[in-house]
């Protein structure tokens, strides 16, 4: 198997070696006395017109199809590294050139690093399925928009010991010496590289961590500190790495809970902030799954149930194994209306994890509820509340409708005096105008509170 690019040169075989061989630098061998000895400029010839080739499949694979902006990058970047036009490769001037931003606006930096940061991704993603049997393989360095190219091949080594090296440059060093580094082992010794620090939406395994650390700490969202401290987060991971969409919807998805929660001022600015939020995300990596879960969200905070449930349904193709992706296609699909996939996706969720800290039993009683089987969704959201899952006012709020309309007046009278009780600020009836969207299920929710005996709109958690 191909190993990554960042890692060949330090690994190897009993009687063969991978070499890098960067054109940047002039390759070098080694003679009878183990020293460098340079190769004729007809060989780096050879390797550019190899490298030329690489770029042309590149710009031909499947990888980079409907990708015109990432290929015009590609191509640019490609032309004035070869050419040695080191001047074009600065920030400022491919914003000017490519993207036709003025170089004196604030715009061209962030234009420019999220760019190259979506074409390294494209690049390593082509180079782990369609390339990865490739001679020649193009790369731009973290912190550079310069290339390298670069070409695998495998020397034999003399019996019982093996050499290995590899030249670091670009092509604008090629009339500089090259710089060869060379490490003896024995015949049987193996070496492992290491792993890989991130996964392909970003370079930065620290903001990849951190996108799921403020998916963690923001809940339970009836807690407004825990949401606030989740939005710092997620701006945090923005500055880390601006090329990744996690950090536009980690917070786009905090702001859903800080507006749906009732912890904004200012509900509205927040939810066309969250919108914003999630299709940069969408704009950044289309291909993040969380990216189109986070639109879904924020689509569904400013009205439009219809387009959330498509954008759910995005992120499940896109990532079908994680469970978030399925509760939330679940709930969605409740509030829209169709109440056999709501709960087949909820089902599917809970197969894919059974953790009792997860929501998806709740929203399985929240889709049994709006299908008219009130017993079947007071009883799933109860034993939720037993087994010590995730629960809060909003969810006592459906046990005490779904008990009234069950005909359980006893029950569902008790749990509305939690409701009462409660102290942390939520107000049902807000919530219950953001959450849903068709009137039939507003009615219905607020026919089940008002029958467990809590008046609408006065139903507001500490409030007798």
């Amino acid at each position: 198997m191909r190993l990554p690019l960042q890692w060949a040169a330090f690994s190897g075989r009993p009687g063969s070696i991978p070499v890098l061989h960067t054109v940047a630098c002039l390759r070098n061998k080694l003679n009878s006395n183990n020293m460098p000895v340079k190769e004729s400029s007809s060989n780096l010839q050879a390797f550019s017109r190899c490298a030329r080739e690489e770029l042309d499949r590149i710009l031909r694979s499947e990888a980079f199809q409907n990708a015109d902006r990432q290929q015009e990058l590609l191509t640019y970047i490609f032309d004035a590294t070869v050419e040695d036009r080191e001047a074009d490769l600065a920030g400022k001037v491919i914003a000017e050139n490519l993207f036709g931003i003025d170089p004196t606006s604030l715009r061209e930096s962030s234009t420019v690093r999220v760019e190259v940061g979506r074409l390294r991704r494209r690049l390593h993603a082509y180079y782990a399925s369609e390339g990865a049997n490739n001679p020649v393989v193009l790369d731009i360095p973290k912190g550079h928009y310069g290339m390298n190219f670069t070409e695998l091949s495998v020397v034999n080594a003399d019996k019982g010991k093996a050499w290995r090296w590899v030249g670091i440059g670009s092509l604008a060093c090629v009339a500089c010496l090259a710089i060869v580094i060379a490490f003896l082992w024995d015949e049987d010794t193996t070496e492992t590289g290491p792993a890989p620090l991130a996964p392909e939406f970003t370079e930065s395994a620290e903001a990849y961590s951190l996108f799921f650390e403020a998916r963690r700490i923001g809940n339970p969202p009836v807690v407004k500190s825990r949401i606030e401290a989740a939005l710092t987060l997620s701006r945090e991971i923005q500055s880390i790495d601006p090329s990744f969409g996690g950090g536009y919807a980690a917070e786009s998805i905090q702001l859903w809970n800080y507006v749906m929660f009732g912890h904004s001022d200012e509900p509205e600015y927040h939810s066309k902030r969250a919108l914003e939020l999630a299709r940069r995300a969408v704009a950044t990596d289309p291909e993040f799954s969380w990216s189109q879960h986070a639109l879904a969200q924020a689509l569904h905070l400013n009205r439009d149930v219809s387009a959330a449930v498509d954008a759910v349904q995005r992120a499940v193709e896109l990532n079908p194994t994680e469970a978030d992706h399925h509760g939330y296609l679940g709930l969605m699909s409740a509030l829209s209306g169709q109440g056999v996939r709501s709960i087949e996706s909820v089902k599917r969720a809970l197969e894919l994890n059974e953790t009792v800290r997860t929501p998806y039993r709740n929203i399985l009683g929240i889709a049994y509820f709006l299908n008219g089987k009130y017993q079947e969704a007071a009883e799933i959201i109860d034993t939720n509340r037993s087994m010590g899952g995730p629960s809060g006012p909003h969810m006592l709020m459906y046990l005490a409708a779904s008990y009234a309309l069950a005909g359980n007046d006893g029950r569902a009278q008790a749990i509305a005096e939690l409701i009462r009780k409660d102290e942390s600020g939520f107000a049902p009836a807000d919530f219950i105008d953001r959450l849903f969207q068709l009137p039939e299920q507003r009615e219905l929710i607020i026919d089940g509170l008002q029958k467990a005996g809590l008046a609408y709109p006065a139903i507001q958690a500490g409030s007798d």
